[in-house]
């Protein structure tokens, strides 16, 4: 709150930035991100470090109920919209890439 304080601007300036974006180097070093979690209807991963991802999603016990590929690089999503509540492993497979994450599901019926 700024209202009983005294603010100086004598020394404030504005320096203007050229366009910030992620690098590809940078990509490559990200570790996927999954939300959201627990997830309704979709589950979104970001900071893909690759294109051509295959997408799996298992049970607990090891069965297989979800297989989808993407090319799309940095982002993708998961339709589970028609998978039951649940906890489930989500696997992402690529040249580069191996790795799993705990996923929550849950319906609102």
């Amino acid at each position: 709150d700024l209202r009983d304080e005294t603010v100086s601007f004598a020394n404030f300036s504005i320096e203007e930035l050229g366009v910030v974006s992620s690098t590809n180097a940078e990509i490559k070093d990200a570790q996927p991100s999954v939300f959201f979690n627990p997830a309704n209807n979709t589950i979104w991963v970001k900071n893909l470090p690759q294109k051509q991802v295959v997408m799996q999603l298992y049970t607990l016990d090891g069965k297989q109920i979800l297989v989808q590929s993407t090319d799309a690089l940095i982002e993708a999503n998961i339709d589970i919209s028609a998978i039951p509540s649940g906890a489930y492993i989500l696997n992402l497979k690529g040249a580069r890439l191996n790795y799993s994450k705990l996923v929550l599901s849950y319906s609102n019926n």
